[in-house]
């Protein structure tokens, strides 16, 4: 990661789990990352909730998430922010969207879609600007020029959206917003400059910075971690059990030491975690 530079704007990250079970151990590896790169920046790490999606939501899943942070000594500045109380922002940009043109309706199916034509929208609903009576998603509308930024890890990296992917979409067929929409407009509300996340969610930054772009956003810095070898050879990247559960009782030393040697790391330019 990036050596600290005192004269950007102050540096903001976060960690953003879906309370979907217990803490994964990537998930863990991610918070453990995402922490020592703000601390190492002097900077505050703030923890939002992405409960978008309530059917696969786990009761009680956001206290024991809570909880394993608290215990790993991953203490969070600022209050804890939750996307199902920020509803109504997002639909309000969507209507903007499709006041604008920028958005459509779509009554496609998804899975002959995929069979169809793979995993790019074709744009078979473009233009339908009024609400159907069937259940209908609601897609945004992508150009192919080209989407590119330079990743603290993983370099440079590009999408043609409009080819590669497709129009996407922005909230789904059962009223559910989707993590798109959601993740940049809480990204830029709350003051995000630097995020460091899993190496799966590199191929939707794209998505994420059209967004910005089309909302006038600043984009933050992206530096996306491979979940599995970020501890190193710490006895925690050794670990087999994939959920992570609150224990008051049990000390991790292995996770004390592996948090020093990173927050070296983290301060030593060039270096990467």
């Amino acid at each position: 990661m990036k050596a600290p530079n005192t004269t950007l704007a102050p540096y903001i990250g976060r960690f953003a789990p879906s309370p979907t079970g217990l803490l994964h151990f990537g998930s863990l590896t991610t918070a453990v990352a995402s922490y020592l790169d703000a601390k190492a920046h002097q900077g505050q790490w703030l923890v939002r909730i992405e409960d978008l999606d309530p059917p696969r939501e786990t009761p009680g899943a956001i206290s024991e998430i809570l909880k394993t942070l608290d215990c790993y000594q991953l203490h969070w500045d600022g209050e804890i922010w939750c996307q199902s109380e920020r509803h109504p922002v997002y639909q309000a940009q969507i209507d903007r969207f499709l006041e604008k043109g920028q958005a459509y309706y779509c009554t496609c199916s998804r899975k002959p879609l995929i069979r169809q034509y793979g995993h790019r929208y074709p744009g078979l609903c473009r233009g339908t600007v009024k609400k159907p009576e069937a259940p209908s998603a609601i897609r945004l509308l992508t150009h192919d020029t080209p989407i590119g930024f330079h990743d603290d890890l993983q370099g440079y990296f590009e999408q043609h959206l409009a080819s590669d992917i497709g129009d996407f979409i922005i909230k789904r067929k059962d009223g559910l917003y989707a993590y798109h929409i959601a993740v940049v407009m809480d990204d830029a509300a709350q003051g995000i400059t630097d995020i460091v996340r899993g190496l799966d969610l590199l191929d939707s930054t794209p998505r994420q910075i059209y967004l910005q772009q089309l909302m006038t956003y600043r984009t933050p810095n992206y530096c996306h971690t491979n979940r599995n070898s970020c501890l190193g050879n710490s006895a925690l990247a050794t670990h087999q059990n994939p959920e992570t559960r609150y224990d008051p009782g049990r000390q991790h030393s292995f996770l004390k030491n592996s948090r020093l040697r990173q927050r070296k790391s983290a301060l030593t330019p060039g270096s990467s975690i």
